[in-house]
């Protein structure tokens, strides 16, 4: 289930894997996340807690911010060769995290910052005792100069560590490091279609392409092995995903994708352009042949949902849920049927949606329209409690954190609920560790 959501992403300190992105709009999707999450367990096993999120843009990309999220663009899943090549750009990013090339960035543009500052104070001085104005332009224009070139040095022998860092690391798994050069050759052939020169690089914070290759001649294993078909497999699948959604030609499909790859996504394709039949006919083709994708049940679903038949999309629904059980995304899914069917005077029903459902107040914790939802029904089964988290977690979404607090401190002198109290106190803890 692939949900689009907008957000807007912090652009302070980004290290990427090409360009860097800010603004756009948040994919979930169960199938992507927990693919990526097992890619990020074999580039970097010691190191469990990494976030990331995925943004919905066609340019393929992978950069961190200064809270070390790793954020993947679309358009890296859909353009990258395979698995091993993936693990290899992921690995680059880890680089820069165990190498705290965030924390070094932050204190060299304070320095900088102070530099350029004493700067143009001595050429003010300069200026007003010769009385010459050109010395105070000259100046600040030496200042940037100096600082660009430094920046630029800066984060290139960064840049470098960080490649270094993800082929060892690539050695390490006896992972070719030949997938990640014909990568890094395809960005570039994309880079000259925009029309990024190599003249360009001079000013860019990262090598040019040919430095990144000698790099990677330098230091890699040049044996060739594709170590994880079965991962190769789920990544297709999840590209032709990303293809079906985000393309309107089906031509493409067939120039990127191969056989039941190219249905997959033709599956997706012809149901955003309302040709239910055809869509559920290769999507059920699908579904025979691959009997244990149990992400194809889940898809089936969408496209009936999308068209409006609700009923039969709650029953895959449901089948692909008893296959995931910790895929939240359905369940926010059967949420919002169940809530939509909802007669405000059953209390059995809403006391079972409660029951069924209760987790995703916890999980879902930056939806207000989703809240506000659960406040009906919790209103209804005169949850005092449980409303009143509700409200502490609107308030903090509004940025008000001390009445946030004091909900939440009163909740845990008044409630016996065991599962409430216990996400309070990890609320209370989270706050204080900000």
């Amino acid at each position: 289930m692939v949900v689009w959501v907008i957000k807007s992403h912090e652009k302070n300190y980004f290290y990427n894997f090409f360009f860097s992105k800010a603004n756009a709009i948040t994919i979930y999707d169960h199938e992507i996340e927990n693919f990526v999450s097992e890619i990020l367990l074999i580039a970097n096993p010691t190191n469990t807690s990494i976030k990331f999120s995925i943004i919905l843009d066609d340019n393929p990309n992978a950069f961190i911010n200064e809270k070390n999220i790793i954020f993947f663009t679309t358009g890296l899943f859909k353009y990258i060769n395979n698995t091993e090549a993936l693990i290899g750009v992921i690995a680059h990013e880890i680089g820069h995290i165990e190498n705290y090339h965030i924390s070094k960035r932050q204190q060299s543009i304070k320095n900088l910052q102070v530099i350029n500052q004493l700067g143009n104070l001595t050429a003010i001085a300069s200026s007003i005792i010769t009385n010459n104005p050109d010395i105070l332009i000259q100046t600040a224009v030496t200042n940037q100069l100096g600082i660009q070139n430094y920046y630029s040095s800066f984060s290139k022998d960064q840049e470098k560590e960080a490649d270094i860092f993800a082929i060892n690391r690539l050695n390490q798994l006896k992972i070719s490091s030949q997938y990640l050069s014909e990568f890094l050759k395809f960005l570039e052939r994309e880079s000259f279609k925009k029309g990024i020169s190599a003249e360009s690089f001079k000013f860019s914070t990262h090598p040019n392409y040919d430095e990144r290759l000698d790099l990677i001649s330098a230091f890699a294993n040049i044996d060739r092995e594709n170590a994880y078909p079965l991962l190769n497999e789920n990544f297709e699948f999840i590209k032709a995903k990303l293809f079906g959604y985000t393309e309107n030609n089906i031509n493409i499909l067939n120039h990127y994708l191969d056989d039941n790859y190219a249905k997959y996504g033709k599956a997706i394709m012809l149901s955003n352009q309302g040709k239910l039949l055809k869509s559920l006919k290769l999507i059920n083709e699908l579904i025979n042949d691959f009997p244990n994708y149990d992400y194809f049940l889940e898809t089936k679903a969408d496209i009936l949902y999308s068209h409006s038949y609700t009923k039969e999309a709650k029953k895959f629904y449901k089948i692909a849920l008893s296959k995931n059980l910790d895929n939240h995304y359905i369940k926010k899914r059967l949420f919002k049927i169940e809530y939509n069917n909802f007669k405000f005077e059953n209390i059995n029903l809403a006391d079972e949606i409660f029951l069924n459902y209760q987790d995703l107040i916890f999980i879902f914790s930056n939806d207000l329209i989703f809240y506000k939802k659960w406040k009906k029904i919790l209103y209804l089964l005169k949850k005092d409690d449980w409303i009143m988290f509700v409200d502490a977690k609107i308030d903090l979404l509004n940025n008000n954190n001390k009445k946030a607090i004091n909900k939440i401190q009163r909740i845990l002198t008044i409630s016996n609920d065991k599962i409430l109290t216990k996400q309070c106190k990890l609320i209370l803890n989270n706050i204080n560790n900000e």
